[in-house]
């Protein structure tokens, strides 16, 4: 070990280790952040499904089985996750979530009892992680 520290020392002392000269920036402060697209028709919706996006829409009076309902001018779908604050029922809200296309039918077992979900087969839009956007 004690060979080690002189070699280092030795180095050190007689310039065998060069100092680099290259400092790196931080980045800076004006880097903008992706931009979330909004959809606003159905045509939007395709385009970016599977992809985080905003949406304004009118939220229905009434929760439905699988998550809050929402509308927008053309399309509708599911809030999944937390549920939507009982403040905005009724109301038109701005929310940010992952679009999604998911079968969210009743699945039958093996001894005929029938899983939650909608009618067999049913695919349904929803919004993963759907938040409300202030």
């Amino acid at each position: 070990m004690w060979k080690w520290i002189g070699v280092l020392t030795a180095c050190m002392t007689l310039g065998c280790v060069k100092t680099s000269t290259v400092v790196e920036s931080p980045p800076t402060a004006n880097v903008q952040a992706q931009a979330i697209p909004t959809v606003t028709s159905a045509a939007d919706v395709q385009s970016n499904l599977g992809k985080v996006v905003r949406a304004t829409v009118s939220v229905g009076e009434q929760r439905a089985k699988l998550g809050d309902m929402v509308r927008g001018k053309d399309f509708s779908f599911f809030c999944l996750g937390h549920p939507l604050p009982d403040e905005v029922l009724g109301t038109t809200i701005t929310v940010e979530g992952k679009m999604m296309v998911r079968k969210t039918g009743a699945v039958q077992s093996p001894d005929g009892s029938w899983s939650q979900g909608t009618a067999p087969g049913q695919k349904d839009l929803v919004m993963e992680g759907c938040k409300v956007v202030k």
